[in-house]
């Protein structure tokens, strides 16, 4: 789970993978090694958006991550799904 920017910069770091083919001077030189990730990890969460991390180039794979979400690749990582009620704001 990714709940603040030093742990996105501690993925980042760990997991870092040159994009092959792009100029040195090109913003963007790197992704996260996905594969690597899902090896020793069973999913990915980032509960709350992370709005200072969104424009830093070194953590440009976290830029497509338009709100607060996860991907889970191992179904075995679901312990229980339980519904939530949803909270509707009154007319007032």
């Amino acid at each position: 789970m990714i709940e603040t920017p030093d742990a996105l910069c501690e993925i980042t770091e760990r997991y870092h993978k040159p994009l092959p083919g792009l100029r040195a001077d090109f913003p963007v030189r790197h992704s996260l090694d996905w594969q690597a990730v899902a090896q020793n990890w069973q999913g990915i969460l980032i509960p709350q958006y992370l709005w200072s991390m969104r424009l830093n180039s070194r953590h440009a794979w976290y830029y497509s991550w338009d709100c607060a979400s996860g991907c889970i690749w191992n179904p075995e990582a679901i312990a229980a799904v339980e519904r939530q009620p949803i909270e509707r704001e009154s007319a007032q």
